[in-house]
């Protein structure tokens, strides 16, 4: 990368499919996205990690930087990287998959720690294309986790809908923030 990325304020974008989230980002992104490298240093190992970026500028947030996460890249490694100025994740997750809340299940715990630390919103794609599980049902399963966090049908490629996932997230992060000191 350019400039040094720990000095950036980040939000991630996961889920099973690596063109979802990338594409969220292009939809959204103010700048052309592009795949970055950067070294990542865990307890055990050094590596080169390749995320697609892209950044948003926000009037009340500023500037934003979007990272897509590989699916085939262990979470802990991405962990590292966005712990360091971190808002949150956004988990994309396709309706159509067959066993979508296990992935959703996968992505929580496996970001377990940094959404403990930030926080995490949920867009629920081809959501009308699937009699699998309904908005209800993703909600439901999120607050036997006890977790109360913004869901919403998102479409990757309609600005509105990415805009206002990122939205929900900085402003349940603000929520939190103000909870926590309280």
């Amino acid at each position: 990368m350019n400039a040094p990325a720990s000095r950036h304020r980040r939000i991630v974008f996961t889920g099973p499919d690596d063109s979802t989230a990338t594409c969220a980002i292009a939809t959204i992104s103010d700048a052309r996205v592009t795949r970055d490298s950067c070294d990542v240093a865990t307890v055990d190992t050094a590596l080169r990690l390749q995320l697609d970026h892209g950044v948003l500028h926000l009037q009340q947030a500023g500037e934003i930087h979007l990272y897509a996460t590989p699916p085939d890249t262990p979470v802990d490694t991405v962990t590292e990287f966005v712990q360091t100025s971190g808002m949150g994740l956004i988990v994309l997750l396709d309706n159509k998959r067959p066993y979508p809340l296990r992935d959703m299940h996968f992505y929580l715990h496996s970001f377990q720690a940094y959404i403990a630390e930030t926080s995490v919103a949920v867009g629920l794609c081809n959501l009308n294309t699937s009699d699998t599980y309904s908005i209800d049902d993703y909600q439901a399963e999120l607050i036997s986790l006890g977790l109360h966090v913004p869901v919403f049908e998102t479409d990757v490629t309609d600005k509105r809908d990415v805009v206002l996932l990122v939205e929900a997230l900085l402003l349940s992060t603000e929520v939190r923030k103000t909870l926590v000191h309280v």
